[in-house]
């Protein structure tokens, strides 16, 4: 993936700073980059409270290959209000997607796709960076954070006040904040992130997201089988006909 260049963080805690950083470098120096995730969620917004459970597997390769796929169930309290599934599929120079009931459209690849994708899911998670990409149409890949040539993610998606955490068994722990920078966007959030000491792998988070007007949206995230550097072959990233 695409070289590592400094981080532009405000940082308070130099051993989080480096924890963040190693994390940061192995993600996306990574040939390859595979896992499962389950995210449970809830939001409330206009005094309605929604819950969901998302399950999702992906799959990224240099060259801007990228193979994603999510299923999701939200509810309010007993009753059922949605169940979708969704998927995009990248070859490095085409791109297909689709979300619930949206038409798949294949269109040219754009650029760092897959390292921005990264950058996301290291600031947001996993089923965060997989909306983000599939709400838009057009690819610019976040769609209420416009990425034009030329400006950095790691500044549209703030990160600060990171400091250590307590360990959970085996696992590190990290907190930070995060704003984004978009014109189209207006958020603030809090997370935990957990990590492997040894191999700066993510293992799961809690994200909490302060929107417009109230909205708030709680995401427990956790990682399975997360593998760098496997060979994945070229046949999974596959664009349908």
């Amino acid at each position: 993936m695409n070289q590592l260049p400094g981080a532009a963080l405000r940082l308070r805690d130099p051993g989080a700073e480096e924890a963040f950083r190693k994390i940061e470098e192995t993600l996306v120096r990574a040939r390859t980059l595979t896992l499962k995730f389950l995210t449970d969620g809830v939001k409330t917004a206009d005094g309605t409270r929604t819950a969901f459970k998302v399950a999702g597997t992906f799959a990224l390769k240099t060259g801007d290959r990228v193979n994603l796929s999510i299923r999701t169930q939200a509810t309010e309290g007993t009753e059922t209000r949605y169940v979708g599934t969704g998927w995009a599929i990248s070859n490095g120079t085409r791109w297909q997607q689709q979300h619930g009931d949206r038409d798949c459209e294949i269109q040219p690849v754009p650029a760092g796709l897959v390292s921005q994708f990264t950058l996301t899911l290291l600031r947001c998670g996993a089923y965060s960076a997989f909306i983000l990409m599939l709400s838009n149409p057009s690819l610019k890949v976040l769609p209420r954070i416009p990425v034009e040539e030329g400006q950095d993610l790691r500044k549209m998606l703030a990160v600060s006040d990171l400091k250590p955490g307590p360990d959970d068994r085996e696992a590190k722990t990290l907190s930070y904040a995060l704003r984004s920078s978009g014109a189209q966007a207006d958020f603030s959030a809090s997370g935990t992130l957990r990590y492997h000491p040894e191999t700066w792998m993510l293992l799961g988070r809690t994200l909490t997201v302060k929107g417009r007007e109230g909205a708030e949206t709680t995401l427990t995230e956790r990682y399975d089988d997360v593998k760098i550097d496997s060979e994945i072959p070229d046949e999974q990233f596959k664009v349908p006909d």
